[in-house]
């Protein structure tokens, strides 16, 4: 790791550097342990290297650097496919590296996860470096902090298996002020890595049959479905030609009432025409009978006997 002073003279008694970081909270970071120092310099914060390179050619930039076993691991947290986050890092430190190769002596890397975890060494490596007496600084989080065991082992065998990013990583690390994070992730960490990939395959595993009895369940919910809306077009077929066959019954049931009423209504005007006849034919058979019965006793009468040779006369010979 490089100690010797940077040999950039200021121009007045108060130092001026500059911190390029887009992360706010890392940028914080810095100044806070700057702000140890006795005088304590004046700070300009860039959102990028090449912004605060271009500031003022004279003036130190402090470079927080976020190692890959960091950078993957929250890439990986926030979702981020293993090899993409990969390649994203490495990209990142080409061009950091590109531009630190032409700048060497103003560009100070400093490593960011060392900044929460270790800020006394930090302190201690960039105050030897830019001949500044940097107070004692207390760590804001623990070693382990922000990291996941299960995502810190991925992102190490990430990096084990990529012979560029390792190169990459060396070089960084040999640019960085002071100590590094470490590569790789702690015994204790991968067991309970290990620990939590087993019950997460388990979950999966139950999640997948748990899945695979649902879709089962659908599929038969769905084939009932289906035999139900096939009955129901069955029954709604059959309901219409029942209901066809009602309105066609329901017609003639109305038209045959009304023959019959028809025919009700003739067989009274017959009727009455028949009893009319047969009481005009009785009435004709009782007078028939009458004159009869009045002939009868008229040719049986004394007078009618009496009177026989007289009509006999006028009949003349031809009648009797």
């Amino acid at each position: 790791m490089p100690d010797q002073q940077l040999d950039i003279a200021a121009p007045s008694d108060t130092r001026h550097l500059l911190v390029a970081c887009g992360d706010a909270a890392t940028r914080r970071s810095v100044e806070r342990m700057l702000a140890t120092a006795t005088p304590a310099p004046a700070v300009t914060g860039c959102d990028g290297v090449e912004a605060a390179l271009a500031q003022d050619p004279a003036l130190p930039v402090i470079v927080p650097v976020t190692l890959p076993l960091d950078h993957l691991g929250a890439a990986l947290r926030a979702g981020t496919a293993p090899d993409e986050a990969l390649a994203d890092w490495r990209a990142e430190a080409e061009t950091l590296l590109r531009t630190c190769r032409k700048t060497r002596r103003r560009v100070l890397l400093i490593d960011a996860g060392m900044l929460e975890t270790q800020p006394d060494a930090c302190a201690q490596a960039l105050g030897a470096r830019l001949g500044l007496r940097l107070g004692t600084i207390v760590p804001t989080a623990p070693p382990a902090a922000g990291r996941s065991a299960i995502h810190t082992v991925i992102a190490a065998t990430l990096l084990a298996s990529d012979a560029e990013a390792l190169a990459l990583l060396d070089e960084l690390e040999a640019m960085i002020l002071g100590s590094v994070s470490p590569r790789g992730p702690a015994r204790a960490e991968i067991g309970e890595a290990m620990e939590t990939a087993a019950v997460l395959h388990e979950e999966r595993d139950l999640l997948r049959e748990t899945l695979a009895q649902m879709l089962g369940e659908t599929e038969r919910l769905l084939g009932e479905e289906g035999d139900l809306k096939n009955k129901l077009e069955t029954r709604n077929t059959e309901l219409a030609g029942k209901h066809l066959l009602k309105a066609q019954l329901d017609a003639a049931t109305r038209q045959l009432d009304a023959a019959q009423d028809t025919q009700r209504w003739r067989d009274a005007v017959l009727g009455g025409a028949i009893l009319n006849l047969a009481s005009q034919e009785r009435e004709q058979r009782s007078a028939q009978q009458a004159a009869r019965d009045e002939i009868a006793r008229l040719r049986d009468s004394t007078s009618w006997k009496v009177t026989r040779p007289l009509r006999a006369v006028r009949r003349g010979p031809h009648r009797s």
